[in-house]
């Protein structure tokens, strides 16, 4: 954990800059939606192969194979002078930093009973939320930079990157260490994943919970792609101003994802969610604004209703990932948060595409008078932003749908013993002995595992 709080807390720092950073060396929108591409791909392609070690090897050797290959990545980033450079260390980025979390998450989640699994996955996510809060050092670490001498801005701002690799490659050193001294985090289960390899398939349920985290998470990476390129050109903001608002962002979001396991004892989780798509929703309209010149009114409103618009999208996101990841046993945990999270990498490739081509469409000339209404809704960029509302309003009809509700009974007779409760698309196991203890014990923490996902059982949640 320590390493992963050292990588993060890195990455944190420089987070402002890097769309400020990439600009400078001459990128355009379109390119840096390009290198999201490449970093989100190779995350979604590698996340269940991950996720497939944790469940079979155990954490500790998949953790530093990825934090090696995010370490190379912020040092090839921090260096680059041409695309291919950057493409080449958002790759290696892909294949590290994005991972690492869901592999924490899955390989915790096999050894906690189905009724702790929310708080898990909510309170890691609220972990990296915080340990995000240093990017409030940014302001410092530009102008202790300037101090010492560093007047160029592009100079500056390979500094200021660079400090990422400093973190993540102390924390290599520490997994290094704990590698050299044989610690085992985990031992493998082999026996108990080859009893589970029918049971731990996808239920219906979990299908359409990661599609829908799928979406809000699209909603998500093209809002955080173009935030900083929106306020550019409608308010003329920097990278400080930038880090300003994404620091009061973080703290929101961090009291917000605190607050959302006292909120489902309350309301039912579906019901939960429905809510944070609709003020998701609403409060999309401070993207809607915008003023070419300087004006507070335009300034003031995109500030109260644009950020706390990220903070209920991104929470809405994490309660998706809850709500998916309790449809699924525990033997396959690390297997889940691998595919949860290469949903999440494919909504962000897709939002960090679709993002900047529409944001381009939509500045490249002024709409035609006569479309009136429809013209200022395409224009000023405002255009990726409606086509996420839409998106949003496609969350809340998932959320609608049946499945979410259903609470269906697979019942198979295991030496004439009927077995209620199994979550839908799951197949039943054969029971384990008591005289196992190995196995036995195994089931017992896994006792409540066949609770159905529905509104009723979310509230244990």
């Amino acid at each position: 954990m320590l390493a992963l709080w050292l990588s993060d807390f890195g990455s944190s720092i420089h987070r402002p800059v890097i769309t400020f950073f990439f600009l400078q060396l001459g990128a355009t929108v379109m390119d840096i939606g390009y290198l999201s591409f490449f970093m989100g791909t190779a995350s979604m392609i590698l996340s269940p192969v991950y996720g497939w070690m944790v469940d079979s090897r155990g954490v500790l050797k998949p953790f530093l194979l990825s934090a090696l290959s995010c370490g190379f990545g912020c040092l090839i980033r921090a260096i680059a002078s041409a695309p291919l450079h950057l493409i080449a260390a958002q790759i290696f980025m892909g294949v590290g930093g994005s991972c690492q979390w869901s592999m924490v998450k899955g390989f915790i989640a096999s050894e906690l009973p189905h009724s702790k699994r929310a708080l898990l996955v909510v309170g890691l996510r609220a972990q990296m939320t915080l340990l995000t809060l240093g990017s409030f050092l940014y302001p410092v670490l530009d102008s202790g930079l300037q101090l010492v001498g560093f007047q160029d801005k592009l100079l500056r701002y390979r500094a200021e990157v660079g400090t990422c690799a400093l973190f993540c490659w102390i924390g290599i050193l520490i997994l290094m260490a704990g590698c050299a001294k044989g610690t085992q985090f985990h031992s493998p289960k082999q026996r108990q994943l080859e009893q589970a390899a029918g049971s731990a398939r996808c239920s219906v349920d979990f299908l359409v919970a990661a599609i829908t985290l799928g979406i809000a998470s699209c909603c998500q990476s093209a809002c955080r792609t173009l935030w900083p390129i929106y306020i550019k050109f409608h308010f003329g903001w920097e990278a400080r101003s930038f880090s300003l608002l994404s620091s009061i962002n973080t703290l929101m979001f961090s009291i917000a994802l605190a607050m959302y396991p006292s909120w489902t004892q309350r309301v039912p989780q579906r019901r939960v969610l429905q809510g944070l798509a609709w003020l998701s929703l609403l409060t999309l309209t401070g993207f809607g604004v915008g003023a070419r010149e300087s004006s507070l009114g335009p300034e003031m409103l995109h500030v109260i209703l644009g950020v706390p618009s990220l903070v209920f999208v991104g929470v809405l996101a994490s309660g998706l990932e809850v709500a998916a990841s309790l449809c699924v046993p525990a033997d396959a945990q690390g297997w889940a948060m691998g595919f949860l999270n290469s949903a999440q990498a494919a909504g962000g490739v897709a939002g960090s595409l679709l993002g900047p081509a529409l944001w381009t469409i939509s500045t490249r000339e002024d709409p035609h008078p006569t479309l009136g209404f429809s013209g200022f809704l395409l224009s000023e960029g405002r255009l990726p932003f409606v086509l996420t509302a839409l998106a949003l309003v496609l969350c809340v009809l998932l959320l609608q749908c049946p499945l979410w509700q259903r609470a269906e009974h697979t019942a198979h007779s295991v030496d004439s013993v009927g077995i209620e409760g199994v979550p839908i698309g799951c197949r039943t196991e054969e029971p384990i002995a008591e005289d196992d203890p190995e196995n036995f014990k195994h089931c017992r923490a896994n006792e409540d595992e066949n609770l159905p996902l529905n509104e009723d059982n979310s509230k244990a949640c």
